[in-house]
């Protein structure tokens, strides 16, 4: 058994486990360690941060969470994808840069305003564009330099998609077929009218049957018993206490953390064509908000905002990067139910009203649990994992049957019947499977399989307990059931003659 396992170990498996790992240190000097670096890669100058890399990676990390822990050769394959896109978004940014390629701000607006997803009724909002970025954790700024990224590189996609050139030979070859008539003729045949007047007695199904030993044959099988390792059963069985659950967010918490937010209100009045008489208009309305009168009620009356004014002015609960400068700067420099203003921005002045502010860090177990706890019994459940992989490979060592070993292991013994050279229940056309159970060692001697690794989330070892070699069906229920079927129903070869008796003949 350790002459086996060595065996493996250094067979040709390994050397391609070890070469696909190798290729990217090879050709592209990719260190995954990144020891003492705050970049990961350089394109031309332009170094990749090392936080934009880490970043990409865990979103890739996450889209595979329901798969459990991945291996260690997966994830280095990962990595180096997430670092191929990388280099390839730098790469095209500069070209993009370098050739002159422009988003306006107002082609950005209007993108953003006509995504459905930012939509109520067929118009733009504002509460459900910041909520939905506060929902994946973006700010606005960055979210809206991916939007301009990602036009300009649909300008270049669409500029080299409409781009093309023809050859003279080609364009005469087109003149040439342009005009070009043709005469055809059909013929159809109803090959199943045919074959219902074709006549197949028991003679000729026994003749097609003896002129063709090797067909009809039923393949071999094997049966066998096994013990099987499940990574699902596995976390199923995880149990979670609330102080497994706070101990983990507070090792944690500094993965998810969030900047300060304020809510405030806001009235806006427009420039338009007397920015002086819009300027007094809104120290107006801030003494009279000041001296008590409803902030609402004022934001209702004089809020030329249509996406606030009904809300009383409204803006949610927003970063500091979610909003204009200047106004972002007066809600941030304000306190809890001060009045300040007029604030003026690009798009008026504004008599804003701070309401409410949420201190940064770390953000509150409630919102953040869910993914603790999947992280957490994936961790768990890894452990279990390993624990009974440990405990299967021990109990192989001694056990002479498939009984003795789950005897030791405490695994239930499973039954599989007609399992072929192609495959079957319970593993499917597993190589691995197939190539363990159909060995000399398990087959002939009938010992117990190496544990076969199905997938990352399974695992079994087999003992074969019967053999099936293969036979010949009988002609009746058998071959002649197969003629039945398929290409080899009653007249096909007759109707094959009359395809080619026929075939040539003028309509």
């Amino acid at each position: 058994m350790l002459q086996n396992i060595r065996d493996r170990f250094t067979g040709g498996f390994a050397i391609a486990i070890l070469a696909l790992l190798c290729v990217p240190f090879v050709f592209f000097g990719i260190n995954y360690d990144f020891t003492g670096s705050n970049s990961v890669a350089e394109v031309n100058g332009e170094e990749i941060p090392m936080v934009a890399f880490d970043n990409a990676y865990r979103q890739q990390l996450a889209n595979y969470s329901e798969m459990g822990e991945l291996p260690d050769q997966l994830r280095a394959l990962l990595k180096e994808s997430v670092l191929n896109n990388l280099v390839w978004d730098a790469a095209v940014q500069q070209y993009l840069a370098e050739a002159n390629y422009r988003i306006s701000d107002e082609m950005i607006t209007r993108a953003i305003h006509n995504a459905p997803q930012f939509q109520v009724d067929g118009q733009f909002s504002r509460d459900n564009y910041y909520a939905w970025l506060a929902e994946r954790g973006l700010q606005a700024p960055v979210f809206e330099a991916n939007q301009r990224f990602g036009l300009r590189e649909n300008q270049l996609q669409r500029g080299i998609g409409a781009t093309a050139f023809v050859t003279p030979a080609e364009y005469r070859r087109y003149l040439n077929l342009y005009r070009e008539q043709r005469e055809v003729s059909i013929a159809t045949f109803d090959i199943d009218a045919i074959a219902e007047t074709v006549e197949v007695s028991d003679e000729d199904v026994q003749t097609y049957y003896d002129e063709r030993p090797e067909q009809f044959l039923s393949p071999e099988s094997v049966d066998f018993r096994y013990l099987e390792l499940r990574r699902d059963e596995l976390r199923a069985q995880v149990d979670l206490t609330e102080e497994e659950i706070q101990a983990y967010y507070e090792e944690a918490s500094g993965r998810f953390l969030q900047d300060e937010q304020r809510r405030a209100r806001h009235i806006l009045i427009p420039f338009g064509d007397d920015e002086a008489a819009a300027r007094e208009q809104a120290t107006a309305i801030a003494e009279r908000a000041r001296a008590g009168e409803p902030f609402a009620d004022l934001a209702r009356d004089y809020s030329a905002d249509s996406g606030t004014a009904d809300e009383g002015g409204d803006l949610g609960m927003m970063l500091h990067s979610q909003m204009d400068d200047a106004l972002g700067d007066a809600v941030f420099s304000m306190r809890q139910g001060e009045i300040a203003g007029p604030v003026r921005s690009d798009f008026g002045f504004h008599v804003v009203k701070l309401e409410e502010v949420r201190e940064g860090g770390p953000l509150p177990l409630a919102q953040v649990r869910a993914e603790l706890e999947r992280e957490l019994r994936a961790e768990k459940a890894a452990d279990l994992w390993a624990d009974a992989e440990r405990a299967l490979s021990d109990a192989l060592f001694d056990a002479d049957n498939i009984e003795g070993m789950a005897a030791e292991t405490g695994l239930p013994v499973k039954q599989a019947t007609g399992f072929t050279r192609s495959g079957g229940e319970p593993f499917g056309s597993n190589q691995a499977a197939i190539d363990t159970i159909f060995s000399d060692a398990v087959l002939e001697e009938r010992r117990i399989s190496d544990i076969i690794e199905l997938d990352a989330n399974r695992s079994v070892a087999v003992q074969v307990t019967d053999y099936n070699e293969a036979s010949r069906l009988p002609p009746v229920g058998g071959a002649r059931a197969d003629r039945q079927r398929g290409t080899r129903r009653p007249g096909a070869r007759y109707r094959r003659r009359a395809q080619r008796r026929t075939a040539g003949r003028p309509a």
